[in-house]
């Protein structure tokens, strides 16, 4: 519980190629609430744990049994007395289960609110946005994995299909002739210019970020995101799986656990990309609450987005189609 980020076996592979998975609950995270960068949140150790979740609770059931057990009589005197309540620490499991019912749902909505004010929080560019946008959402849905990627369309040069065969008695159109003295150059092969949809990965949970981003995603080829960009709707895949189409970077999915991606936008309500959630490091099962919350997370992004200038981008150049299958299959 003390470290940082869970177990190292668990903070090393966190995200990584959808095989870990952990049975054990991490604890509460902390939420910076400060102006500037989001810093990476992190598990709270257990002693802070105990002293933000348990000991507040606990020494008020504490007091609250003692008072009951050594009750004042009217005079101020002290009397000891049989405990009317029944056996005590049953009395204090009691106290404690009520309370902590009734705080979950206040302490939720808290952590709730500070995801999204960190998600809309004001930035000064693109890149802070999205980093923001993934801190939050691990803030609240941890143990778990969240990743942003940005749409891209990449050309490719291919060569074009052969031509028909012709039909009997039709004759083939001649080549322009080469001016009077000079030779006639070979045609150029037939090509054409084909647009491949993909998904860049630029921001992630994931501590080391150099293993998540820059991977590319052809959306056409596999994978379940170009669902979500095709809908503009938000996609559960509550026992990931089951979905055969669903690929976590090079291999199928086969931990248990939970899939959500929400779309994001752009200004005009074009796609910008997506937000991607798992919970491959626990193997829990998300709701339909779960994937609300994740889509407003993404909506609070999308306003702070669209108030700062898009983070340039090195246009890719036409490719011929022998070099462009270098990626890997992700969503």
């Amino acid at each position: 519980l003390g470290a940082p980020g869970g177990t190292d076996e668990l903070r090393d592979n966190e995200g990584v190629f959808g095989e870990m998975q952990s049975q054990q609950q991490q604890p509460v995270v902390k939420v910076s609430v400060n102006d500037g960068p989001a810093a990476e949140p992190r598990p709270l150790t257990a002693s802070e744990y105990l002293a933000a979740e348990v000991y507040p609770t606990l020494e008020s059931g504490i007091e609250e049994l003692l008072k009951l057990s050594f009750p004042i009589d009217s005079e101020g005197t002290e009397r000891r007395g049989q405990f009317p309540g029944g056996k005590p620490l049953v009395w204090l499991a009691q106290y404690l289960r009520d309370r902590n019912q009734k705080n979950a749902g206040e302490r939720g909505g808290r952590m709730q609110q500070a995801a999204l004010d960190l998600s809309g929080r004001e930035a000064e560019s693109e890149k802070e946005c999205n980093g923001n946008l993934v801190s939050a959402t691990r803030t609240l849905f941890w143990p778990c994995a969240a990743y942003v990627a940005k749409r891209r369309v990449r050309k490719v040069e291919v060569p074009k299909p052969p031509a028909e065969p012709l039909a009997e008695g039709e004759e083939a159109p001649e080549a322009p002739a080469a001016p009077e003295g000079e030779e006639a150059e070979p045609a150029a092969p037939a090509v054409e210019i084909l647009e491949v949809e993909e998904l860049v990965y630029i921001a992630t949970s994931h501590q080391d970020k150099t293993s998540i981003e820059g991977w590319v995603l052809q959306v056409r080829e596999k994978g379940v995101s170009s669902r979500v960009i095709d809908s503009k709707q938000p996609l559960l895949l509550a026992d990931a799986k089951t979905d055969p189409e669903l690929h976590f970077f090079t291999k199928p999915v086969t931990s248990a656990g939970s899939f959500a991606c929400v779309p994001l936008f752009t200004a005009d309500g074009s796609i910008y990309g997506t937000l991607t959630l798992d919970t491959f490091l626990d193997g829990r099962a998300l709701q339909g609450e779960d994937l609300e919350t994740l889509r407003l997370l993404g909506a609070a992004a999308d306003a702070a987005r669209c108030l700062v200038a898009a983070d340039e981008v090195e246009e890719a150049p036409v490719e011929k189609a022998e070099g462009a299958t270098n990626v890997e299959e992700s969503a």
